[in-house]
């Protein structure tokens, strides 16, 4: 019994010496882009994780798999928030309020800055930055520090908040080697022989879905190519898992068309970097997957709706400057070919400016940089 009492005691002595990280995860989307460094600090044993949701709705919208990652680790959100943390991550807003003193951290859920406006016609990064609660904005280059300070007028980091240039982790599986691209297409039943598109939209009115519904894909279809479509993660999930008529359209218009044409994909994923490793054209509108597909330096086609406004003069520039633009179905075909083109005779110009600036000149370390903060307990 003596012997029993001490090591129990003993065990939650050295858990006490541990980091203990907690995730407040708010969707597939969140836990997403946070596994790969989730996955760095379970494999130390100088850390304990755990993932709390942040509301009722977070487990109704992973994705398929997720679920057995999340529930071996779930705390729920009422005991975490009262248990002691060192670090709480946050992919999104608002943040959980703890009842004990702990560093909140919040990290990028997306690989961009300045390119939609949000709450009252700031960027999302400027917004964020300015939350009560944050302690610390893992940012994606210092680039996105100047912007921020740039959309404030002031910076939010003057005082004891503080931004840290961390990078993206999802920009980690881009940048490392992995499964080649036909490996990838032979997953999903492609023909390796051919180049392929990867077509993608963000959500909202002005979004190229919104745009063109599935006549996008549709009109991609009869090139003699590839072509996987994805998109946003709430195009999928619905935003807080409710569909409007017109998304639910969308969607069967989609799978409809991937009955019909045997080269076409519609994927519902959140692995990215491997389809666009695998893409050789990358279609596309003001998304933040933009930026991470042009750190490979491949053609791109660009749609800018006409209501589409930016947060950053640069930022809008770089997006315009490293792809084509189409503003119709007719358009977009040909740029395609025109892409095409240039790759068999490989006489297209890499351009990887917009990436350089959102991610800096060196990206692929933001798991290592991460680790290396928590170990240093900031």
């Amino acid at each position: 019994m003596i012997r029993t009492t001490f090591v129990s005691r003993l065990a939650r002595a050295l858990r006490r010496d541990k980091i203990r990280v907690l995730f407040a995860v708010k969707n597939g989307f969140s836990l997403a882009t946070a596994w790969s460094l989730i996955e760095e600090l379970l494999a130390d044993r100088r850390f304990v994780v755990r993932l709390t949701p942040t509301h009722a709705l977070t487990e109704s919208l992973l994705f398929e798999g997720q679920a057995n990652k999340f529930a071996p680790l779930k705390v729920d959100l009422a005991e975490a928030m009262a248990t002691k943390w060192d670090y709480i991550l946050h992919t999104h807003l608002p943040f959980p309020e703890n009842e004990h003193p702990a560093v909140n951290i919040y990290t990028p859920h997306g690989g961009a800055f300045g390119n939609k406006p949000f709450g009252n016609d700031l960027s999302y990064s400027a917004w964020v930055s300015q939350q009560p609660g944050l302690d610390v904005y893992w940012g994606l280059s210092s680039n996105e520090r100047t912007h921020i300070e740039s959309k404030l007028g002031a910076s939010p980091f003057d005082g004891p908040k503080r931004f840290v240039p961390v990078g993206y982790f999802e920009m980690d599986k881009l940048i490392k080697p992995s499964p080649s691209g036909a490996n990838v297409l032979a997953r999903y039943g492609l023909d390796t022989s051919r180049r392929t598109i990867l077509l993608t939209s963000t959500f909202g009115p002005i979004s190229l879905f919104a745009t063109f519904g599935a006549k996008a894909l549709e009109r991609l279809s009869r090139l003699k190519c590839n072509v996987i479509c994805t998109g946003h993660p709430h195009i999928w999930t619905g935003y807080y898992g409710e569909h409007s008529e017109s998304e639910r359209e969308l969607l069967s218009s989609l799978r409809e068309i991937e009955r019909s044409a045997s080269n076409v994909r519609v994927l519902q994923t959140l692995d990215l970097m491997p389809l666009l490793k695998a893409a050789d054209v990358f279609v596309a509108d003001h998304t933040s997957v933009m930026p991470t597909y042009n750190v490979l330096g491949k053609p791109s086609l660009f749609y800018l709706h006409p209501k589409q406004r930016f947060t950053d003069d640069r930022i809008e520039t770089l997006y315009k400057q490293v792809s084509r633009r189409f503003e119709d179905l007719e358009e977009l075909e040909e740029n395609c070919s025109q892409a095409f083109r240039q790759v068999e005779s490989r006489t297209f110009a890499a351009d990887r400016s917009l990436g350089q600036f959102v991610f800096g000149s060196t990206p692929g370390h933001a798991v290592a940089t991460a680790k290396k903060f928590l170990l240093n307990r900031n």
